[in-house]
């Protein structure tokens, strides 16, 4: 008893120490060693470490820029034991390009093809950095990761509390569709934050105590989307309130003209790493035509489960479609683009694209929701005679291989007279149509 009393208590000082923000003496040393071999070891500025031949002997070196697997990055034993213990052991190619930067604290600019492994290339700098500064839940806001829609921000979450699952940091989801009220009591005692713009620059101008003035480092995933024209002023505004001295990284499947102009980002000196750039192939609907295509389809009872997808559902219903997608063994959801970003289906074997993209990035981006990783994957893309030349061309500058294939005419099989016989009969269908007409 004697004994279980004094582990007791030895356990309630060293946690006592943490919230004082004090570190173990093992922990201390751990830091000054990684400081060290990230000072030794830092790829040149400029360069890519995807060029650096593969490391046989990742210990018998101080450089890190050719390995291959998580243990042997500068990263902490937490992180390690975090990835380790979610099957993370390789390194991907996103990962081995921006990594070793993204730990050098410098700025990144990373483009990779959807399912590609961004998450963990920006989620693993974030809690490496804070754990480096000696950060604890005293010392507030640390972190920062944007990301433009709520569905995605939930997903990068769940991987930010796998990388962080044996470190003492505090981190929340700050996204629409829940109470503001109740963010707020706590979202000015969090190290790490995951949001959507809208609701960061909500609680920036309605949270009392809500400080970003100690900010180290801020992500933006999907970059592009986040620069687009409807985001532009809700990122100026955010980034007014943000600390000039910082690290910053963007990522997304595509870099476009809009992410390379960051002035407004204060970025400095950026490192440009696109994966997919030089690659042979970079690719492993409105609300009304989604909403009238799943009803429609569903009264027809096809013989497969249907889910949509889109932004006119609340946010409880969007993230329990997700879910139930993901967990279904057989499944169609027919989505609007609000399902093309980032994503992580891990079981999608098609991709079917009803209508024409508006450009090629949102085609690779579309596409990026099957071929997950390793996983294989194929993609029909059906275009009008109008819209065929213009959209192979751009397919074709952006290195996207297709094969046209024409239907077998004994295997089609005709939907219209079905259609037109259910619109006949129900007339709220019949007026949905018309409004997608």
């Amino acid at each position: 008893m004697a004994g279980d009393e004094k582990k007791r208590k030895k356990g309630g000082q060293q946690h006592l120490q943490k919230r004082q923000g004090r570190r173990s003496y093992k922990e201390d040393v751990e830091i000054a060693a990684l400081e060290q071999r990230i000072r030794d070891g830092a790829p040149p500025r400029g360069s890519n470490p995807l060029a650096a031949p593969e490391r046989q002997d990742a210990g018998a070196s101080t450089s890190y820029a050719g390995v291959r697997a998580f243990d042997d990055l500068p990263i902490s034993q937490y992180t390690k034991d975090g990835l380790k213990k979610h099957k993370y052991v390789t390194l991907t190619a996103i990962q081995r390009a921006a990594l070793p930067h993204a730990l050098a604290g410098r700025d990144v600019l990373g483009a990779a093809k959807t399912g590609s492994g961004k998450t963990l290339t920006f989620l693993i700098p974030v809690v490496e950095k804070l754990y480096r500064a000696k950060w604890t839940r005293l010392d507030g806001l640390g972190g920062l990761v944007l990301t433009p829609t709520r569905e995605l921000a939930v997903q990068i979450f769940e991987e930010l509390k796998k990388v962080g699952t044996y470190h003492d940091l505090s981190a929340a989801l700050l996204i629409g569709g829940k109470a503001v009220a109740e963010e707020a009591t706590r979202v000015a005692s969090m190290n790490i934050l995951v949001c959507t713009p809208g609701r960061l620059l909500q609680h920036m101008d309605e949270t009392p105590g809500f400080d970003t003035a100690s900010l180290q480092i801020l992500v933006l995933d999907e970059a592009d989307r986040i620069l687009d024209m409807g985001f532009a002023a809700t990122l100026d505004a955010i980034v007014a309130n943000l600390p000039r001295e910082r690290q910053t990284m963007l990522f997304s499947a595509t870099q476009t003209k809009s992410v390379r102009d960051l002035a407004r980002l204060s970025l400095t000196d950026p490192e440009y790493l696109a994966v997919h750039a030089e690659a042979a192939a970079p690719t492993p609907l409105k609300l009304q035509q989604v909403r009238f295509v799943f009803e429609a389809f569903r009264k027809l009872r096809p013989g497969v489960p249907l889910r949509c997808l889109h932004g006119g559902l609340k946010q409880g219903r969007r993230t329990g479609v997700f879910y139930e997608f993901c967990s279904a063994q057989a499944m169609v959801l027919i989505a609007t683009d609000i399902a093309a970003r980032g994503l992580d289906f891990p079981t999608v074997d098609w991709v079917v694209q009803a209508d024409c993209p508006e450009d090629a990035a949102t085609y690779i981006h579309r596409v990026g929701r099957t071929a997950r990783y390793t996983s294989a994957g194929r993609a029909l893309l059906l275009l009008l005679p109008s819209e065929r030349e213009a959209m192979l061309r751009l397919l074709a500058d952006a290195k996207v291989p297709l094969n046209q294939i024409r239907p077998n005419p004994s295997k089609q099989q005709a939907v219209t007279p079905a259609l037109q016989a259910l619109l006949s009969k129900d007339q709220e269908l019949k007026v949905r149509n018309r409004g997608w007409e």
